[in-house]
């Protein structure tokens, strides 16, 4: 397993910003990610492997008219 992503190369992965990111956490959407530590000292990181599988879940292809 590669190393954990942190909120910005996550963010840079899907095309977003981090603040997008963080916004989507808190509304409890986009990729799965990690909280390490508690309390507001914990920090974020995604698995490159459930920010790929968040992409292709949400991909969509045009319609075949």
């Amino acid at each position: 397993m590669d190393a954990p992503l942190t909120p910005k190369a996550a963010a840079d992965m899907i095309g977003v910003k981090a603040d997008t990111l963080k916004a989507w956490r808190y509304r409890k959407q986009g990729p799965r990610w990690v909280k390490i530590g508690s309390g507001p000292r914990g920090f974020i990181r995604y698995h490159r492997e459930e920010v790929e599988r968040w992409l292709v879940e949400n991909t969509t292809a045009p319609d075949d008219g």
